[in-house]
């Protein structure tokens, strides 16, 4: 309710121009004369008519401003159409709507109403149709009960808001107006969409979420933060961001509709009515305690913030029995952490959701692009921005919704402290006075003298204890991280130890602010911080790197886009010419790293636009294509589009053989690339990027203008020494925190954080516990599988889930969760991979073989004229039941196991690589050994590795050798295509120049893909050249200590067909790395 005076009577030319309204709503200038005709000559008014003809052009100047603040799209709409005769005071008979059974009038303006849909709080919203597009719409019509001042108006500001916006997550207004009286807006229709409250409630009321879940909860999330953010661009606030405001298509695109209460920015409409907006549970603290005023797009990421909340718990954040409860906890109430809730939460996502909930509007995402950018860096699997509210803020914040409580912690500490002290004081003052009344005065001075060195030596030790408290953290710190690596597998049994774990390291991360106050007290002695020093420390410090980089990709896209504005034109520097035709193949390769689309070092584009064009202008065309290749997308690089597109037709002229589809695919990347950066849109895009950049860069420069080195007065060895402890106990602290307290992180060696280590054992517990979903596929599966492996008396393994038997195989195959998802199986039966995918074991059954190679007969098993000494005798060779990976370890699920990517060749830095289930190489013996051991797998023995390969045949290749193309990625064509001037390739085309995708090719019979070729896999066995003269017949291996050198199998793409042989056995040392050398994972039955 207004508290404001009573508005004064209308004046009687204010009330002939409404008796005028009534009669002609659209108060049209010719309907005004024939009016005021008649008054005349009615004898009324005579002495008001012009004063009443300026109200009303006041009136029609209003009127038309308030149109083209709305963008009306069906031509100028009239508020004053919206307002019924007579005001609201009376409002008779105005048009009814239509009932919800469908009786009655079915036209509203040039609707035909087809379909009740629902009913809201201003009205009600039909399925209809448009009689002059002949398209269906979602109309919604005001209810009779509604239509008052304040209704109208926010049907008004729907209308205005709506009409700003065009979005694909955002529900499109197609128009507005009124038809007797009754209100109507136009809305686009989503047939068969359902609300984001049903979906929750349907999720709610299942027993198990979908294994994608989380992931697509954050699309979808993400996507209805795109529609924000492009209303908060044309300054739209929504202020009632729910479930039931957002539609969900069948196809399951989000969209954002019902801007009753949206907010448009310089809209005056709060003020007048005194609006209060919004739902309650959705309510950002701001909204709730009516902060008008402040009010801004911030408190659409809030109440987003909420529904992302409710779609990871499955409850809301804030909830009460009263509004006033529910408005209370907002304010007051941190809400736990959804994965304390739904342990299958990932801790990013209840991070992300943390940051978006924050009381602060500045601690929450800036915008709901960065809140968008966040929730897509999670799908990416890269780092979010967001981080876990530290200690000190979850104080400052309880602190400031709890005042009295903190205050009074705070007064009754001192306050037992100086009672203390007093007491202290009092007896030892009376224990003086009892002594002699005549030495009063002395041995009071005495006592006082006692009490000041008494203090002194309080204070001195009580400092001594600290400092030897911050040395005790140091070597607690050294202690915790000696105790990583022993907190390996992450299984159930570990539970305990790494909570333990956590604990101590929590309890030190806590006293971070108390080292830092020591270490700024200390600093305040430091001497100045002179302009040599600034220099010196700037040049080394650890960013200056990566400020140098950003620098120049900054520099270089300002370059490009500039020529594309037609800002900037291109000049070549200088090049020593006679070099390039000696060396045309090594100057197209230097010139290609420089301009690559994948290339991640800038700066060098230019550089690279002059080789390519030396070459091309010294060089005959056709002897070198991949030159023209080089050269369009130099020209690219620098902006120059239609120099791009030229030398790409160019090459297309002359690119002929296997060259020719190579060459194509460049050309419709460049025709696709050139269209968008010329367009509005990229250049809009461009811009964007460049003022991403920028910021980055001004970030790192922040960082890089700290100060790293301190000086003291004196000699200060001993505040030097001291600065020095305090550093490195504050940086291990924060590293600590950043890394084995954070449950998403990983790092090189150590693995997994502690946290994730833990979150990821409280998984397995409940998933394989009592009525678990992966206890119960155990349960339904344990049966047939002991059934298709006689004898074999298998018992559920922890951490892998059945998948079912490979329809060629036969035999069972299992996901390794700690890797990735479990993939599911397309029509045909098989396994389908993606980049989220897991390794995927199969279980080989007991039994024999015959391993080795013999040169000496032909008629007789495993010859091969190719085998070499270490390779023979022919042996025959009984294993147990082990399991075996159906492919080689893809680089993203390498990088889910051990947190980094040591591959020389990644989808980012090579266009041969074709994504990131090519398969990991440059990992050493000793890295693959740790890494599989740390999530229960293990390398392959050579005598598992060579039944795997052999799947039951006894030649040098599972498959006939006509077949490699079909089968194993060697030195082929497409190899010598890729590395142009390479010999020695085979005479085939398999279409992978270099390491190629772990489940691109045929499996053999056992369903192993790439057994052959692709990348060499390490064995665990240590090398022995005479190993087979003396090995053991029962699962034989030979210790890897017994040698420094490991042995590898199976070739690589960088191999002829001599080195893709079942029983061919190198081997290099242990920290050997190379470019096509990687892993296969194998496991052995657990009991």
């Amino acid at each position: 309710m207004s508290n404001h005076d009573p508005d004064p009577p209308p004046s009687p030319q204010e009330q002939l121009l409404h008796e005028f309204l009534e009669a002609h709503p659209h108060g049209r200038a010719d309907a005004f004369e024939d009016w005021a005709a008649g008054q005349q000559a009615a004898g009324s008014a005579t002495g008001h008519l012009d004063e009443v003809r300026a109200l009303l052009a006041e009136w029609r100047a209003a009127s038309e401003l308030i149109a083209k603040s709305i963008a009306e799209p069906e031509g100028v709409w009239n508020l004053f159409d919206l307002i019924p005769a007579g005001g609201f005071a009376d409002q008779g008979p105005l048009g009814r709507l239509p009932s919800d059974s469908g009786s009655g009038d079915r036209r509203v303006s040039h609707f035909t109403l087809e379909r009740f849909i629902a009913r809201g709080g201003m009205g009600q919203v039909w399925e209809a149709l448009d009689s002059r597009s002949g398209e269906t719409v979602a109309l919604k019509l005001v209810l009779p009960e509604r239509l008052d001042d304040r209704t109208l108006a926010l049907f008004a500001r729907e209308a205005r808001a709506g009409a700003k916006l065009d979005h694909p997550n955002v529900v499109k207004l197609l128009g507005y107006g009124s038809d007797g009286g009754m209100s109507w807006i136009a809305q686009e229709f989503v047939p068969g969409a359902k609300t984001l409250k049903d979906f929750i409630a349907g999720v709610s009321s299942g027993t198990q979420l979908p294994s994608d879940y989380h992931r697509r909860v954050a699309d979808l999330v993400a996507r209805v933060a795109d529609g924000l953010h492009a209303s908060h661009g044309v300054g739209v606030i929504h202020r009632d961001v729910k479930p039931a405001n957002i539609l969900i298509a069948p196809d399951g695109t989000p969209r954002l509709t019902d801007f009753g209460l949206a907010r448009v920015v310089d809209d005056s409409f709060d003020s007048v009515t005194g609006d209060f907006a919004g739902t309650w549970a959705y309510m950002s603290p701001e909204q709730v305690t009516a902060k008008r005023m402040g009010l801004d797009h911030r408190t659409d990421i809030f109440s987003l913030g909420v529904v992302l909340y409710e779609l990871l718990a499955l409850r809301r954040p804030f909830e009460g029995d009263t509004t006033h409860q529910i408005a209370q906890r907002i304010v007051t109430y941190d809400p736990p952490d959804p994965s304390t809730i739904r342990s299958q939460c990932p801790s990013a996502l209840a991070t992300i959701c943390g940051k978006a909930l924050e009381k602060d509007p500045d601690r929450r995402y800036g915008s709901c692009a960065a809140f968008a950018d966040d929730l897509r860096e999670y799908l990416s699997d890269r780092p979010i921005a967001a981080r876990p509210p530290s200690v000190v803020h979850r104080l400052r914040r309880w602190a400031a919704v709890h005042p009295v409580a903190s205050s009074v912690t705070a007064v009754v500490t001192l306050a037992l402290i100086s009672v203390t002290v007093l007491l202290t004081e009092n007896l030892r003052t009376n224990r003086l006075l009892r002594s002699s009344n005549a030495d009063l005065a002395e041995q009071r001075d005495l006592a006082e003298a006692n009490a000041a060195a008494a203090l002194a030596a309080q204070s001195s030790a009580d400092q001594e204890r600290q400092d030897v408290l911050r040395l005790s953290a140091l070597q607690d710190l050294d202690l915790l991280l000696g105790e990583v690596d022993e907190l390996w597998p992450a299984t159930p049994e570990r539970i305990p130890a790494l909570r333990s774990w956590i604990e101590r390291a929590e309890r030190l991360v806590d006293d971070i602010p108390l080292h830092r106050l020591k270490r700024s007290e200390l600093r305040t002695r430091a001497l100045e911080w002179s302009q040599e020093q600034r220099l010196a420390d700037r040049s080394m410090h650890p960013a200056l790197p990566q400020l140098v980089a950003i620098e120049a990709e900054l520099a270089s896209k300002r370059f490009a886009y500039d020529v594309r504005r037609g800002l900037e034109s291109i000049e070549l520097p200088p090049l020593e010419e006679q070099l390039l035709p000696q060396d045309a193949d090594a100057w197209s390769e230097i010139a290609w790293t420089r301009v690559r689309p994948s290339r991640d070092v800038y700066g060098r584009e230019l550089e690279g636009l002059a080789i390519a064009s030396g070459i091309r202008e010294q060089v005959p065309v056709g002897s070198h294509i991949q030159t023209l290749r080089t050269l369009a997308w130099a020209r690219f690089s620098v902006g120059d589009d239609d120099g791009a597109l030229a030398a790409i037709e160019e090459a297309l002229a002359h690119a002929e053989g296997p060259i020719r589809a190579d060459i194509e695919n460049h050309a419709a990347g460049l025709q696709v690339v050139t269209a968008f950066m010329r367009s509005e849109e990229g250049l809009r895009s461009a811009a964007t990027e460049l003022e991403e950049l920028a910021s980055r860069r001004d970030a790192i420069e922040a960082t890089v203008g700290e100060r790293l080195t301190w000086e003291f007065p004196g000699d200060g060895r001993g505040s030097a020494w001291w600065n020095d402890q305090l550093s490195a106990l504050i940086d291990g602290l924060e590293q600590l925190e950043a890394s084995h307290l954070n449950a998403d992180a990983a790092e090189w060696p150590h693995g997994w954080s502690v946290a994730r280590r833990l979150a990821f054992a409280e998984r397995t517990a409940r998933d394989f516990g009592p009525a678990g979903p992966y206890s119960e596929a155990w349960s339904r599966d344990l049966a047939a599988i002991r059934a298709a492996y006689s004898g074999l008396e298998l018992e559920p393994q922890l951490g892998l889930v059945p998948l079912g038997a490979d329809p060629d195989s036969g035999l069972w195959e299992f996901a390794h969760l700690a890797s990735g998802l479990p993939p599911e199986r397309g029509a045909d039966g098989r396994l389908q991979l993606d980049e989220e995918s897991s390794i995927v074991l199969v279980l080989v059954p007991e039994g024999s073989f015959t391993m080795g190679a013999q040169q000496d007969d032909p008629a007789a098993s495993c010859f091969d004229p190719r085998s070499l000494a270490d390779e023979r005798p022919v042996h025959s060779v009984e294993l147990s039941a082990f399991m075996i990976a159906k492919h080689e370890t893809a680089q993203s699920q390498w990088e889910r196991l051990a947190g980094w990517n040591p591959s020389s060749r990644t989808p980012a830095n090579n266009d041969l690589i074709e994504g990131w289930l090519n398969p990991v190489e440059q990992v050493t013996w000793n890295d693959a050994y740790r890494v599989l051991l740390q999530h229960g797998l293990e390398l392959p023995t050579e005598a598992r590795w060579e039944r795997a390969c052999r799947a039951g045949t006894t030649t040098p290749t599972p498959f006939p050798e006509d077949e490699f193309a079909a089968y194993a990625n060697v030195r082929d064509q497409s190899y010598g295509r890729a590395f142009q001037g390479s010999d020695g390739c085979e005479a085939w085309d398999d279409g992978h120049g270099g390491h190629a995708p772990v489940d691109s090719m045929r499996p053999n019979g056992l369903g192993l893909h790439h057994m052959l070729g692709n990348v060499w896999e390490w064995c665990l066995d240590g090398y022995d050249g005479n190993a087979y003269r003396r090995v053991r017949r029962k699962d034989p291996f030979t210790p890897p200590d017994q040698s420094p050198y490991r042995h590898m199998r199976g070739g690589s793409y960088y191999n002829p067909t001599f080195d893709a042989r079942a029983s061919f056995r190198p081997a290099l040392t242990a920290e050997s790395s190379e470019h096509d050398l990687g892993v296969r994972a194998a496991r052995s039955i657990h009991p």
